[in-house]
């Protein structure tokens, strides 16, 4: 693994500058009390929750096939206008959507992660998405800005632990903790 200590300040500087805001007591029941309900409907009906997530992977899939494949040829089919912002509106477009359905996948398994009882998460750090301490900017020079991405954030308040790949160690011994107390908070 490549360390790069310019990216574990801009993380450090972000935890030291930047609180967390909680859930009240209300909102955290409510939210558990949902999981719960999930989970005892999940635990009731396996088969019929494996059979919902087959349909979802495979109409993501299908989805994303032909975005990839279909789109971009039926965009730029024969005498059609082919100047270049053509290929520019048909790449943005197809890019575009290929990215909402992969997102859309990231989000189904966040759900899912959810409804098995994560406790502790490891994301990529620096991912609009997935960045726990830092993120990219933005404007594709490569610069990061202190900052948590949208899952991180969302994972957070349902009060998984969220570690980056930086901190390996600390999400081990944060599920050992977990684990030996049998709590969901440590």
């Amino acid at each position: 693994m490549k360390f790069h200590p310019e990216e574990l300040e801009l993380a450090r500087s972000y935890t030291e500058v930047t609180p967390v805001p909680g859930l009240s007591r209300e909102q955290l029941k409510a939210i558990l009390d949902r999981g719960r309900q999930l989970f005892k409907w999940h635990k009731a009906h396996p088969v019929l929750h494996a059979l919902i997530n087959l349909c979802v992977f495979v109409l993501l899939f299908t989805a994303d096939y032909y975005v990839l494949l279909a789109l971009p040829s039926w965009l730029l089919a024969d005498g059609r206008d082919r100047r270049a912002v053509s290929f520019v509106l048909a790449a943005l477009t197809t890019g575009g959507l290929h990215s909402w359905l992969l997102y859309s996948l990231g989000v189904f398994s966040m759900h899912e992660g959810a409804a098995h009882g994560i406790r502790v998460a490891i994301l990529k750090d620096g991912s609009p998405s997935c960045g726990s301490r830092s993120i990219y900017d933005g404007t594709f020079s490569g610069r990061q800005t202190a900052g948590e991405g949208v899952t991180a954030s969302r994972l957070r308040a349902a009060g998984v632990r969220i570690f980056s790949e930086f901190e390996i160690d600390s999400a081990a011994a944060c599920l050992i903790a977990l684990d030996a107390t049998g709590d969901r908070e440590a």
